[in-house]
């Protein structure tokens, strides 16, 4: 259950990272639009009282700059509880300045309350990188801390019916949105993981494919040169498989290449690297492995395959196979491509000896090599 759950929370981290990572961009450039909104309201300040708008002007900067540190802390490469705390900041900064602004002008708190709307607008959008559950928070703060004022003296004759009857339905609609939003993420998160991982993966057998495969075994090799660890390569090819093929049809050749594929599997180590790069044909990255656990791994592998009986409906009578597998190892000197040659070049060998062994590459620094029996 624990193991679930660890693999829950990390999907959801991964996710909140990717969503943060996709419209920081989109909200800063919110946010910058924001700071213009901000300071170009001023004009309203002043086509409503132009004389109460000479005050206003430096309450409209102070909440260009709440703003302003929000868009800061999103370009800086801080804490994300630090940059959702710098959210909340701003909305505090923006509702006390405001009505403070609207306690000044001719107009009073009813011309000015509608502007709560900006908020609901641009807030939502702003928030964009965060978790709905984060969001929802700083959105149901726009509506709370007018309320608050107002119950702590600070805003007399605030028409607290009024702003409430208009702020709460639109919070209502801003949350709405938000949730949605966060429903279309995930959405397109998961089928954009779903690409990926497709993109990785051989279709018939769920092992990687060439690219995957390529891709993890030259990192492998890169830290057993960094470090001077064993690394092996097998590579492991069905016995006549065309064979198969003709003598009992296509679907029984894609039952024995899924057998063959779900036995590597469970050979498999988490460090290791396993994949189907070719028709009949796979391959093996072991980390920290040398020549004899490499040797003993490939006999496992070679001798489960020879005993088995390939589950298949495709076939009057029972079907078996055999594989022929080639061998190369390397320490610091572990070159992806120098060790597929090599393997290859060991299971032609294998091939010509009659097929159902193992054959490994002859190399004079093989004997410098560790050999840890962890294969």
């Amino acid at each position: 259950m624990s193991g679930r759950h660890g693999l829950a929370r990390d999907g959801e981290a991964r996710y909140q990272a990717a969503r943060f990572a996709e419209y920081r961009p989109f909200a800063m450039a919110v946010g910058i639009a924001g700071v213009a909104l901000t300071l170009g309201l001023w004009l309203r300040d002043y086509t409503d009282d132009p004389l109460g708008a000479r005050t206003t002007l430096p309450l409209r900067a102070v909440m260009a700059s709440g703003v302003a540190l929000y868009v800061l802390a999103l370009w800086l490469p801080v804490r994300r509880g630090l940059q959702i705390a710098s959210g909340y900041v701003a909305v505090l900064v923006i509702e006390f300045s405001v009505l403070a602004i609207w306690s000044r002008l001719a107009s009073g708190y009813l011309g000015g309350f509608p502007g709560y709307m900006y908020l609901y607008l641009v807030t939502p959008l702003v928030l964009l990188p965060f978790s709905f559950r984060l969001s929802v928070w700083v959105l149901v703060l726009v509506g709370v801390v007018p309320n608050l004022q107002v119950a702590l003296g600070m805003a007399p004759g605030f028409p607290s019916g009024a702003f409430n009857a208009l702020v709460w339905p639109a919070c209502g609609v801003a949350v709405f949105a938000q949730r949605q939003f966060d429903l279309l993420f995930r959405r397109v998160f998961a089928a954009q993981r779903e690409l990926a991982e497709l993109a990785r993966r051989d279709p018939l057998t769920g092992l990687a494919n060439r690219r995957d495969f390529v891709e993890r075994a030259e990192a492998l090799c890169a830290s057993a040169r960094r470090y001077g660890r064993a690394v092996s390569v097998l590579m492991v090819d069905i016995d006549n498989f065309k064979a198969v093929n003709d003598g009992f049809g296509h679907a029984a050749g894609d039952d024995v290449l899924r057998f063959l594929a779900a036995l590597l599997a469970l050979e498999t180590r988490a460090a290791d690297v396993c994949a189907r790069i070719g028709g009949e044909e796979f391959a093996f990255v072991l980390d920290e492995t040398g020549p004899e656990a490499a040797r003993q791994a490939a006999e496992r592998i070679r001798a489960i395959v020879q005993a088995a009986e390939v589950p298949t409906e495709h076939a009057a009578r029972t079907l078996r196979v055999t594989v022929s597998i080639g061998i190369a190892c390397a320490t610091r000197d572990a070159a992806l491509d120098a060790l597929l040659r090599e393997a290859d070049a060991a299971l032609y060998q294998a091939k010509k000896a009659g097929r159902n062994c193992i054959r490994a590459a002859r190399r004079e620094r093989l004997a410098a090599v560790p050999q840890p029996a962890n294969a």
